[in-house]
């Protein structure tokens, strides 16, 4: 499993329900993405951070979904370059199923 993080820095003017509304608008995109596990889409109105944090199921699957096509496009409906980092997923926990996965190289 692999864990991308993007980071983003959106327009002051825009308060929390904006957001929201934008990340309504996108959610069909990610709907039967190949590979993706799953998403969350975060905001830190204290500085206007958006933070997405993707699951995958390998390095491949997330290196396809971020080509410099989809990042145009992220440029153009938020108004800035994300930056993006992958991580490899060792473990999730989930405390609201208690399920614990550990995960192989």
């Amino acid at each position: 499993m692999i864990t991308t993080i993007v980071e983003y820095k959106l327009p002051s003017a825009l308060g929390r329900e904006r957001i929201l509304e934008k990340f309504q608008a996108a959610r069909e995109k990610f709907i039967n993405t190949e590979g993706l596990v799953k998403k969350y889409f975060c905001y830190d109105s204290s500085d206007g951070t958006g933070t997405s944090v993707y699951i995958w199921k390998n390095l491949s699957c997330a290196e396809a979904f971020f080509t410099p096509e989809m990042l145009h496009a992220f440029e153009k409906t938020f108004g800035c370059r994300p930056t993006l980092r992958h991580v490899d997923t060792l473990m999730t926990l989930d405390n609201m199923t208690g399920e614990v996965a550990v995960f192989s190289s």
